[in-house]
């Protein structure tokens, strides 16, 4: 028999009181509740590293100064190192991409700058599904936590345009 844990966003009303197992076994309030917050405790304290994913350009990052004081980088698009697509976002202040905040890891892009800025710093979703065998052979628990991993991806120089009329 496996339990599914879950957990309702509520006033707390709509909680059972009673749960019947398959063999029958009576499951009162107080055992659902002790048991129910004891696998929240192991899910939620679950530190477990999941695969460091890092991000890198396919290029360098270059970026230009515009007539209107701004930056603008070079077409590059962002990898992810496991070759998955993210939905990466801009935390960079002053940082925008495509007219947004937000991109597709694997896709082409063009960073804008309000600033001379060092790196962009990005953030990302990394999903965390876990298995937890309780001591009972007959509870099994599958639970996934998303949690925010921050990124940051250096520029490599900055240029100039040379706006420079020659007359001859």
């Amino acid at each position: 028999m496996s339990s599914l844990l879950y957990r309702i966003v509520t006033d707390g009303t709509h909680e059972p009181s009673e749960i019947k197992g398959i063999d029958g076994t009576i499951f009162t309030e107080e055992k659902i509740s002790a048991y129910r917050n004891a696998l929240l405790n192991a899910i939620q304290n679950d530190d477990t590293e999941r695969g460091n994913i890092s991000f890198s350009p396919d290029e360098d990052i270059v970026f230009t100064e515009t007539d209107e004081g701004k930056f603008i980088s070079n077409a590059v698009k962002i990898n992810s190192s496991n070759g998955e697509e993210y939905k990466l976002k801009i935390v960079s202040q002053g940082i925008t991409v495509n007219d947004g905040d937000t991109f597709l890891s694997g896709t082409t892009v063009q960073f804008l700058s309000d600033t001379d800025s060092a790196e962009i710093d990005l953030t990302t979703n990394d999903v965390k599904i876990s298995f937890y065998k309780t001591d009972s052979a007959h509870h099994n628990v599958l639970s996934t936590k998303i949690t925010d991993i921050d990124h940051k991806i250096p520029v490599s120089k900055k240029e100039t345009q040379d706006n420079e009329i020659t007359i001859k």
